[in-house]
């Protein structure tokens, strides 16, 4: 009757799709408003949100308590453009290296 192969993948090319648009859309706000200031400020809702989760007794409260987190995916992008900025082009790839094993 479905083919959830079909729709599973179309699903996940969904979500790689909104997420590449909200790293960009994120990087733009970042240069607009300050890379930092908004980094902070997503970084502070990701971990006000966080013990929300923990918390959460039913499916409603999480997926509530996830979106604001969800919100602060962009903080990925600025995260890179703030490394570029910090660091020497000699130090950059290092840098860049080791947060990409990281993460």
């Amino acid at each position: 009757m479905w083919n959830t192969e079909k729709r599973r993948t179309s699903d996940t090319r969904l979500t790689h799709y909104l997420c590449g648009f909200s790293d960009i859309g994120g990087a733009a706000l970042g240069d607009r408003f300050g890379r930092r200031r908004l980094f902070v400020i997503g970084l502070g809702l990701f971990v006000a949100a966080s013990p929300a989760c923990a918390l959460s007794s039913t499916i409603g409260f999480l997926i509530a308590a996830r979106a604001p987190g969800g919100l602060c995916s962009p903080d990925a992008a600025l995260a890179l453009t703030l490394l570029s900025a910090a660091f020497a082009p000699e130090e950059r790839g290092r840098a860049l290296g080791i947060y990409g094993s990281v993460t």
